[in-house]
Formats: structure tokens, sequence, C-alpha cells
């Protein structure tokens, strides 16, 4: 098996481990540490990976996105659909890769919820 395919999955298993602890934890409270602890791993290997705990929420972000991109790519290839029945498609295909990742977006709602929390006692 190539190193490449090897990292790609070892971080795939990473993100989704760290998902469980910022869904549990909270953004704010969710640490480097505590994703590793998650991981069974010391926390220096992580780096390996990401850059810290942002780095980490961002990726999971930017792979959700890049799989809504690759959806509605696919669907732009699908000539044979009016315009109606492809702006249908691209809905479907949104709403579709939302609820595959459903822990992602409950994570992204908990961040936004402590920015605006943040903000209220600022």
């Amino acid at each position: 098996m190539s190193i490449t395919i090897e990292h790609e999955r070892r971080r795939k298993e990473i993100l989704e481990k760290a998902l469980d602890v910022f869904i549990e934890q909270g953004f704010k409270n969710t640490t480097f540490q505590k994703i590793a602890n998650r991981c069974a791993v010391i926390r220096t290997s992580l780096y390996i990976y990401f850059r810290n705990k942002k780095d980490v929420f961002n990726y999971s972000i930017k792979q959700m996105l890049a799989e809504v991109e690759a959806g509605i790519q696919k669907l732009k290839r699908n000539s044979t659909q009016n315009y109606i029945e492809r702006l249908i498609a691209v809905f479907d295909c949104i709403i579709d890769k939302i609820m595959e990742n459903r822990r992602l977006l409950i994570a992204i709602f908990g961040y936004l919820q402590s920015l605006v929390e943040k903000k209220c006692v600022s």
C-alpha cells in the first residue's frame, strides 16, 4: 500500500474521531491533546497531518465542500436535463451531502453558537 494512501486513510480516521470531540466538547473546549487521546496517538503525531485544532476543523469543512463540488460537477456533465431539473438536482446533491455530514454540521453549529455567545459577553 502506498504511503500517500495510508496518510489519507489516517487523516480521515483522525477527522472522524475529532468530530466526536468537537461535538462532545465544543470547539472552545476541544484541544489537540483531546483529539490525540481520542485517536490513541501522542499529540505530536497529529502534527504530521494538521497544524492545530482549527486546521482539523477547517479541513473537515473543506472536505465536505469538495464532495459537494464533485457532485455538482458530475451533474453539470449531464446535459439531458433542462434548467429546472438541473437546479433541483443541485439542491438534492447539496442536501444529500449535508445529510451525510450531519455530525460536521452539528460541530459547525456549536462553533457558531460559541461565537455568538462570545460576542454577547463582550
